[in-house]
């Protein structure tokens, strides 16, 4: 489609009914517009449209033109903000006639304009040669605005301060499980915070976690940073900036039992954690006799030990008694890794050879306090390659992410394998994806748009060509938490017991915020001031039975009305107890563990329903005028609402 380009002003002219516009040439000409079909763009390494702009006629001297690109048809091709990542990029003119070359798939970037509203991208300046094609592609970039899937999921705002000015809201939601002999089991609950999500910015990796936005349940892990080579001042012979991972320093974050940031080191091997509490922090590597295996360099490994003699091991592996064909826990999370200065980890003589895997994230997954009582923690590994060192057919494995399978409790040290556990608490993942429009969301590779938070067009399988701009380590997962169980050791086989089950989740623009939908016959408490960012782990070996909240009356079962109290409205204590005898009596009667109900009366409540309320109601009359703040009596936790 030939179109005749207007010298100068901000007016451009559609060629025809192709999805470009042309404007503002340096002088009158006529450029001739081509579209390419699909295939032709695949075949030149581009995921998106691949089109070429050539000056007609007989001029001898270079132009240029102002070129844009309406991408509206295929915004939705792929989810994780795919029309937000788009850029232009120029190829060389064999592109299109002899793509096979690896001289003919290289893509220059072009300095671009992405109007996500007009859903247009503008190239200002696009030079055209005398009786040649520029040859220009749609492709999508790995970050944008809204975030950067290069970066790990390890949030900076793990190491904010938090008190009560910052308006920040938190909550969260405790998941009862069976207790066991010895004491040590999980406490799993969900917990979020707003202050999680405002910690994000252009540079962070801002997909939702497995269970929302701004949500988390996780049991804790150490983390390395690492930065890109192009930042790290790499650059191949012909000018190129690998995007490949390179060794910044030493470093360690964790997140785990309320403590989040960096590691203070404190000699070799050994660090304490920010706001020292006598923890003691060890990073160990394998040996011949102590063989992980986890995929890091040097097998290594963490080990934290609270001042309780309780001891975690993050990436550890292979549970104590691990024989062959034995299952591992998975908690080690690998990426290649380059060694570009001299006395890094893995360097060599040159760049090309100066990798190796290295550990991005350490999972806990093993447990043991000083009685030998253990827990376990299995993880779901979920891979991805890309091209190293901008060779896209240097097809490289590593793990772009994961999902916590199931906690084993109710073990010993010294039997891991030999002995079955006497609980578990199962995890059960479902797909990342909202169906609508007639879609099932069968596959993510032929209905990727419904995976709204998830960029899969930066999935390269294993021995595939990673080409489509794959040329550095993303991270993201297809899973979301669907369901968790308990499952407890009856006759040698496990009865299943339903802990929490959350409908499909809601979409946001770039995330998958988490339903709000909880079980309401478990207990739940609000915090205030608390911050979950610093708290990423809600999975803790140490149970601490939530507090009531005794701000508000709330129902203790689907349908049972109970008083609120409003805001700036006084109101008798004496008059609230109607309203929570209501409650109480209206109760359902497998509803034993509401946090109204002190520990004594919930008891006598499972022997005798009735005695149990009657009793209730009298201590909460006798309490009725006490001040507020003050505990009824030792082993109550019953207040009045204020």
């Amino acid at each position: 489609m030939t179109v005749e380009v207007p010298k100068s002003g901000s007016s451009v002219v559609r060629a025809g009914k192709l999805p470009i516009a042309l404007g503002n040439s340096r002088a009158s000409a006529s450029v001739r517009a081509r579209m390419l079909d699909r295939e032709a763009a695949r075949r030149a390494g581009a995921d998106g449209p691949l089109f070429s702009l050539e000056a007609a006629g007989t001029t001898r001297s270079t132009t240029s033109v102002r070129a844009r690109l309406d991408y509206s048809a295929f915004a939705a091709a792929f989810g994780g903000g795919y029309a937000d990542r788009l850029k232009l990029v120029e190829l060389p003119a064999c592109a299109v006639s002899t793509p096979e070359k690896a001289e003919c798939r290289s893509a220059e970037p072009v300095d671009t304009v992405n109007d996500t509203e007009k859903q247009t991208l503008t190239a200002r300046s696009v030079t055209l040669a005398p009786s040649r094609a520029t040859v220009l592609a749609a492709v999508a970039d790995d970050a944008s605005m809204g975030g950067d899937y290069k970066a790990t999921p390890l949030s900076p705002s793990a190491q904010w301060s938090t008190s009560l000015n910052t308006g920040d809201f938190s909550w969260s939601y405790a998941m009862n499980v069976p207790e066991v002999p010895g004491g040590l089991a999980p406490s799993v609950g969900l917990s979020y915070s707003s202050g999680s999500i405002d910690g994000r910015t252009g540079n962070s990796n801002n997909q939702a976690s497995w269970v929302g936005d701004g949500f988390d349940l996780w049991p804790g892990s150490i983390e390395r940073r690492y930065k890109s080579c192009a930042d790290d001042g790499v650059e191949r012979p012909d000018g190129a900036k690998p995007a490949d991972l390179c060794w910044a320093y030493d470093n360690a974050f964790i997140s785990f039992n309320g403590k989040g940031g960096e590691l203070v080191p404190t000699g070799a091997d050994t660090f304490r954690l920010r706001d020292d509490d006598g923890t003691k922090v060890q990073r160990l590597r394998g040996t011949s006799t102590d063989v992980r295996a986890n995929g890091a360099r040097d097998d290594e490994y963490w080990k934290v030990t609270t001042p309780d003699g309780v001891q975690y091991y993050f990436g550890y592996n292979r549970l104590p008694g691990w024989a062959s064909g034995k299952e591992t826990t998975d908690s080690t999370w690998t990426a290649p890794v380059f060694g570009d200065d001299a006395n890094e980890p893995c360097h060599a003589s040159a760049f090309a050879d100066s990798w190796c895997q290295q550990g991005w994230r350490w999972n806990l997954d093993y447990v043991v306090d000083p009685h030998g009582n253990a827990i376990a923690y299995y993880y779901d590994k979920e891979s991805n390659s890309y091209g190293r060192n901008l060779d896209e057919k240097a097809n490289t494995r590593y793990v772009r992410g994961g999902s916590l399978d199931r906690i084993e409790y109710g073990l010993r040290s010294t039997s891991m394998y030999s002995a079955q556990a006497l609980a578990k608490v199962d995890f059960t993942n479902g797909k990342r994806c909202l169906p609508a429009g007639g879609s099932t969301c069968a596959e993510v590779e032929t209905d990727a748009f419904h995976w709204y938070d998830t960029p899969w067009d930066l999935n390269c399988n294993a021995g595939a060509t990673c080409d489509q701009g794959r040329l550095a380590p993303v991270f993201f997962t297809t899973k979301r938490l669907a369901t968790v169980a308990t499952q407890v050791l009856r006759n040698g086989t496990y009865a299943d017991r339903l802990v929490d089950a959350g409908p499909p989740v809601g979409a946001g623009r770039h995330g998958l915020p988490a339903s709000a939908a909880v079980h309401p016959a478990h207990r739940q408490e609000r915090q205030s001031g608390h911050h979950p960012a610093e708290d990423h782990s809600r999975v803790h070996p140490a149970r601490q039975p939530p507090r009531p909240d005794r701000r508000r009356l709330r129902p203790l079962h689907q349908g049972t009305p109970c008083l609120r109290r409003r805001r700036g409205r006084r109101t008798d204590r004496r008059q609230l107890l109607g309203a929570r005898v209501q409650c109480l009596g209206a109760a359902h009667p497998a509803d034993q563990h509401h946090p109204l109900l002190s520990p004594v009366h919930r008891r006598q409540r499972q022997r005798r329903p009735g005695t149990a309320l009657v009793q209730q109601v009298r201590h909460l009359h006798r309490h009725a005028d006490r001040p507020h703040g003050r505990r009824s009596r030792p082993g109550h936790d019953v207040r009045l609402p204020r």
